[in-house]
């Protein structure tokens, strides 16, 4: 698609959030970050400046990271409640 990216990541850091920024010419005061998890696409852009919008995930298999990151989500939900 020749869309830039930002590779290893390294979410929930503010590094990879700040470089996409860059890469796209944007500042991350006036950017979005759209994703399904909470601690790694909700979090880390909102610790870099930027807004973020959680989506509730589209698919039905998920690798088991992501499965232990949405059990910790949820339990920190809990205990701020």
């Amino acid at each position: 698609e020749g869309l830039p990216f930002v590779a290893p990541a390294g979410k929930p850091g503010r590094e990879a959030f700040h470089e996409g920024c860059r890469l796209v010419g944007a500042r991350p005061s006036e950017t979005i970050y759209v994703g399904d998890q909470l601690i790694t696409d909700v979090l880390g852009p909102q610790r870099a400046g930027l807004r973020s919008i959680l989506l509730r995930p589209r698919y039905s298999q998920e690798a088991l990271s992501s499965k232990f990151q949405r059990v910790v989500a949820k339990g920190l939900q809990r205990l701020t409640r």
